[in-house]
């Protein structure tokens, strides 16, 4: 909680030097990097989506299909040369917090294949 307020208000004043990366979040992406885009890695990728279109984040393929059909890509480095990508990163922090583990189970995601992220479990 300490450290969102902290980013919340870095992010007010301005202050993105201070903001953790993508990486630092409790989901990992399950995907692989692009070799056409080797600036944008996939955590990059999986924050822009799960930001703007979690319910692609359900499966690899309808993820795959969301970056290549919107040119997730190209929106990224435009928003990264605005500044405004900060913001979208602050964002996915405090929602890949709560991101809903339980909302894949049943019968309906059987054959759709992983997702395109994994819950990174703490070391105890």
């Amino acid at each position: 909680m300490l450290r969102l307020l902290a980013l919340e208000t870095s992010a007010t004043q301005g202050n993105f030097s201070d903001c953790m990366s993508a990486d630092e979040t409790p989901v990992v992406a399950n995907i692989d990097p692009d070799p056409t885009a080797p600036d944008v890695p996939p955590a990059e990728l999986l924050a822009w989506v799960g930001v703007h279109a979690p319910h692609y984040l359900s499966s690899r393929r309808s993820f795959a299909l969301y970056v290549r059909g919107w040119n997730v890509v190209d929106k990224i480095r435009r928003a990264k040369r605005e500044g405004t990508f900060t913001a979208v990163l602050a964002r996915w922090r405090t929602q890949a917090v709560e991101l809903p583990r339980m909302w894949r189970s049943g019968r309906m995601f059987a054959g759709i294949g992983p997702p395109a992220y994994v819950h990174d479990k703490p070391a105890s």
